[in-house]
C-alpha cells in the first residue's frame, strides 16, 4: 500500500501537493536536483487555527456575517457594514488579493454578499454599491487564480 507524501515546492507561489510513495521515489530518482523538494510537516489538526493563524479575510468576513445578522437597520449599522465591505474589497483586490479572494470564496463571501444585497433596501445605495464592488473584486481575484492554474 502506497503512503501519501506532502511536499512543498520551492517557488514564489508555494502550494502543497500530495503524491504517492512510488511516484515520490521515482521523482527523486529521476530529478537532477532532489533538494528542490522539502517534506511537509503537519503542525496542527486541520480546521483548528489559533487566533494568530486566522486569515484577515476570514476574520473580516466573520465580522461582516455577524454584523449583518445583528444589523438593526440604523445608519450606524450600515456604516459598519460598509466599512467591513471596504476592508474586504481591499484585501481581495489585485496582487496578493487573488489568494485572499480564493480564501473568501471558500468561506462563503459570495453567499454573504448576495444575502446582504437581497436584504438591503433601495435607499441604502452606499451599502449596495460597496457590496457589489466587493463582489467584483472577489470575482476578479478568482479569475486571476483560475488563469494562473491553467
Amino acid at each position: 500500500m502506497d503512503m501519501v507524501h506532502t511536499y512543498v515546492p520551492i517557488s514564489p507561489v508555494t502550494t502543497l501537493r500530495q503524491i504517492r510513495t512510488s511516484t515520490f521515489s521515482a521523482l527523486l530518482q529521476s530529478s537532477p536536483s532532489p533538494l528542490l523538494l522539502r517534506p511537509g510537516i503537519i503542525k496542527r489538526v486541520p480546521g483548528e487555527a489559533t487566533a494568530a493563524e486566522v486569515s484577515p479575510v476570514v476574520r473580516v468576513l466573520d465580522e461582516l456575517k455577524a454584523s449583518h445578522s445583528a444589523s438593526g437597520g440604523s445608519e450606524q449599522d450600515f456604516d459598519g457594514l460598509v466599512s467591513l465591505l471596504d476592508e474586504l474589497r481591499g484585501l481581495c483586490s489585485f496582487g496578493e488579493g487573488s489568494e485572499n479572494a480564493g480564501i473568501a470564496v471558500r468561506n462563503g463571501i459570495v453567499e454573504a454578499l448576495v444575502a446582504l444585497c437581497a436584504s438591503a433596501r433601495v435607499q441604502q445605495e452606499r451599502l449596495l454599491a460597496s457590496a457589489l464592488k466587493t463582489l467584483s473584486s472577489v470575482l476578479r481575484g478568482m479569475t486571476l487564480v483560475c488563469l494562473r492554474v491553467f
